[in-house]
């Protein structure tokens, strides 16, 4: 299986695959094929996250997605709340900001969402994706 990856991406995510424009056609940084269906994963730092939300460019993003059969939103990075629920780095986004962006996102939207630590968890997450969605069936639960 080929993973395409945007050139924008970092070099570890980069060495995953065959750089390529193709998956900002469809809205994501990885795009891959898997049984005859596409995915793809748009990858996040948390302060990314909160700028492509004010932005547009994650709403521009959802609708290129629409062409997926699965998306994954993969945020990275951790959150710090204050002691009432706003976010250090930016008092103005609150963690009941952050519960309905992954509400929207999965429930609205049918996008997965996986937070990880850092770069390193990234580049695992992407590859499980990968192989979980190659695997011919989905039947443990």
């Amino acid at each position: 299986m080929t993973l395409y990856i945007s050139p924008t991406e970092p070099e570890p995510i980069r060495l995953m695959g065959r750089t390529s424009s193709l998956p900002e056609r469809y809205g994501v940084d990885v795009l891959f094929g898997a049984r005859g269906r596409l995915c793809g994963v748009q990858r996040k730092r948390v302060d990314d996250l909160v700028a492509s939300l004010r932005d547009g460019r994650l709403a521009k993003e959802l609708v290129q997605m629409r062409q997926l059969h699965r998306a994954l939103v993969l945020v990275e990075g951790a959150w710090t709340w204050t002691n009432d629920g706003r976010w250090v780095d930016d008092p103005s986004f609150t963690r009941a900001g952050w519960w309905g962006l992954v509400w929207s996102l999965v429930l609205e939207h049918g996008v997965g969402v996986l937070q990880v630590a850092g770069l390193e968890e990234t580049v695992a997450a992407i590859r499980r994706f990968a192989q979980w969605a190659a695997k011919p069936s989905h039947v443990s639960l």
